[in-house]
């Protein structure tokens, strides 16, 4: 009987399934919950391995809470912030920046407080922002939502929870329409006809895009060709549930210094990620196939003063599962 043999004191799961090429794969995924300290360490409580995607309510309508951390490979690492915008010092503010930096990779948000398109007998301008303490860092913040034009439903394809979208000639009401709470301050709206990138530090749907055009073509030449595998086209970035400027090219190492900023009442969080590597071991009959772990995921809660580590490792075996009889986990250096 297969075994999975953990000796790190992370959570660890394993799953059997075709990879993007049809051939059966075991794949090993292990999460490991750090403390949110200067210098982390393993984390008392460790969270589990999320099987599948967590909303914030109804599947479909509102954005990942917490995404599924089993999937095919990732070519890069994703990065995400979930949790609120803190003004400092428990003030109020109206407007601030929520900055996230993980190695090579960086981002800012706007924030801004409540505001909403108001009509005058000049036209359509923005009411005065409402000033706020804490502001939540999810889609249904920032720029997006759906219309209707003459009965027939129009989104913004990369967000389509989330607020001040309107098509030229759409049903939705103007005045009084919510303007977004999350921007990218390099593309700041000025006027309601304006269409900017949606900006936040969540994951992503799958029926969004970027990830939507990676999914490949399922159409009449799928069904008589590949079903139920994946398409030709299938395009492993699909699995990338960050926003494209939080996804790395290739996979970060750990040891890479992290530096957040605006989203923890305490201040400033700055530290470096563990120095952990992964050894996953397959035993196949008395063989045993040592495997890469890549970090496929860094998850970021300063609301409940943690991060979340993510590893994977697969062993292609087509036809040979069953005759592997145990992985085996183990931690190499610091964890």
């Amino acid at each position: 009987m297969l075994q999975l043999k953990n000796d790190t004191p992370f959570q660890a799961n394993m799953h059997l399934m075709p990879g993007p090429d049809g051939i059966d794969s075991l794949f090993t995924v292990v999460k490991g919950t750090f403390t949110l300290d200067a210098e982390p360490r393993p984390a008392d409580e460790q969270v589990p391995v999320v099987l599948a995607d967590e909303y914030y309510g109804e599947p479909g309508e509102t954005s990942i809470r917490a995404a599924s951390d089993l999937s095919l490979t990732k070519p890069g690492t994703d990065v995400l912030l979930v949790g609120h915008a803190y003004a400092a010092r428990g003030r109020t503010v109206s407007e601030m920046d929520v900055t996230l930096s993980v190695g090579p990779v960086y981002k800012t948000v706007r924030v801004i407080g409540d505001r909403v398109w108001q009509k005058s007998g000049i036209g359509v301008s923005m009411s005065a922002p409402l000033p706020f303490e804490a502001m939540p860092l999810t889609w249904e913040r920032a720029f997006g939502g759906s219309d209707t034009v003459d009965s027939e439903l129009r989104a913004e394809a990369c967000n389509p929870v989330g607020t001040g979208f309107r098509a030229p000639d759409g049903d939705v009401e103007l005045d009084g329409l919510p303007l977004p709470n999350l921007e990218d301050p390099r593309h700041l709206i000025g006027s309601w006809k304006d269409n900017p990138p949606p900006a936040c530090f969540a994951p992503l749907c799958a029926h969004w895009e970027p990830r939507r055009s990676y999914a490949g073509t399922y159409d009449e030449k799928w069904k008589r060709e590949r079903a139920p595998y994946l398409p030709d086209d299938f395009d492993t970035r699909f699995f990338q549930v960050a926003p494209p400027d939080l996804v790395m090219s290739g996979h970060l190492k750990g040891s890479e210094p992290v530096e957040v900023f605006g989203a923890s009442p305490s201040g400033a969080l700055q530290f470096r990620l563990p120095a952990v590597a992964l050894r996953i071991a397959y035993v196949l009959d008395s063989d045993t196939h040592l495997q890469p772990a890549n970090l496929d995921t860094i998850i970021i809660e300063p609301d409940a003063a943690r991060f979340a580590l993510v590893w994977s490792a697969v062993l292609v075996c087509d036809k040979n599962a069953r005759r592997v009889k145990q992985v085996g986990v183990t931690a190499l250096g610091r964890a």
